[in-house]
């Protein structure tokens, strides 16, 4: 809630404060993490990769979340190979893993789906504008208020909260 409303700074501080109570055995993975979600709101996208590399992922949900992000990382990045490549990879790491549930699989191939639609419409305006209809009507998506943004930006339109 904090980064959405653009309190970098207390969330720093929160981060650095709380690391310590954490479990021992995930303290680690949960602190780079939670750094990296912090630099990517604050648009400074090359520590995102570096602290995702960081994060281990023996943790299912750390794991699909980290892949999130970092696909988004490259795609704010404008890094196409390693986006493109990254979203082929995902797409088929949820479909082959079996402790993905159904739901979360949903969750997202949606994301993978609408991005590689975002990135083939890029420049057909009307296109866009039903993805982001699309996007809207779909209640199960990751990243869905990024989506949204990325398809406004490139209709040249602000987000609406």
């Amino acid at each position: 809630a904090a980064l959405q409303e653009s309190e970098y700074n207390w969330t720093r501080d929160f981060i650095e404060k709380y690391k310590e109570y954490l479990e021992p055995d995930q303290k680690e993975n949960a602190y780079h993490f939670n750094l990296a979600l912090l630099n990517f709101y604050e648009k400074k996208y090359d520590k995102v990769v570096d602290l995702l590399n960081t994060v281990e992922y023996s943790d299912l949900t750390y794991n699909l979340n980290a892949k999130v992000l970092l696909i988004a990382t490259y795609y704010e990045l404008d890094e196409i190979d390693a986006l493109e490549s990254s979203l082929s990879s995902f797409k088929t790491y949820i479909y082959r893993k079996d402790i993905v549930s159904e739901d979360r699989r949903k969750l997202y191939n949606n994301y993978v789906s609408f991005l590689q639609k975002i990135l083939q419409n890029q420049g057909s305006p009307a296109k866009l504008i039903k993805l982001r209809e699309d996007v809207e009507q779909v209640k199960n998506i990751a990243s869905k208020p990024w989506l949204l943004e990325k398809i406004n930006e490139l209709i040249g339109e602000k987000v609406q909260a």
